[in-house]
């Protein structure tokens, strides 16, 4: 005899797919939360805050203490690593046909090889609102 499944097998199912949905759901939030404290944390010691008044500002957005201490001090370690990484300049031609450095927007990346200095450049290009119209990287160049 088949194993028939029954209405509360149904029922089970269909429970345990509503809690799988709502942790999905309760799981983007998390993330999405995460990465917005990041980007404030970012910001505050990008503008040269001291460290207590990143983190007071941080309990203003809504962030214990601790945690806020936390997100500081995971975006000055990112910032540590960024630093120890060499220091790429780059060429670039635009729709025109026109040469730019990156001297010319002011601009450089730090990457670890050569290959994801050329995509660090042109995300670069690509994401930021300038007045060149990138077309493609000529060369890159490593200067630290």
């Amino acid at each position: 005899m088949a194993n028939v499944p029954t209405n509360r097998d149904y029922q089970r199912a269909d429970f345990v797919d509503s809690l799988y949905q709502s942790l999905r759901k309760q799981t983007a939030s998390a993330i999405k939360d995460h990465e917005n404290h990041i980007a404030l944390a970012r910001e505050y010691v990008a503008d040269g805050l001291e460290d207590t008044e990143c983190v007071e500002l941080l309990v203003i957005d809504d962030l214990t203490r601790q945690a806020a201490i936390n997100y500081i001090d995971m975006v000055k370690s990112d910032n540590a690593d960024m630093e120890s990484m060499p220091e790429y300049t780059f060429q670039f031609e635009d729709i025109h046909g026109k040469r730019y450095s990156s001297y010319d927007i002011g601009k450089t990346v730090r990457a670890t090889s050569y290959e994801e200095a050329i995509n660090e450049a042109e995300r670069l290009l690509s994401d930021e609102a300038n007045e060149f119209e990138f077309d493609k990287i000529v060369s890159v160049n490593r200067i630290s």
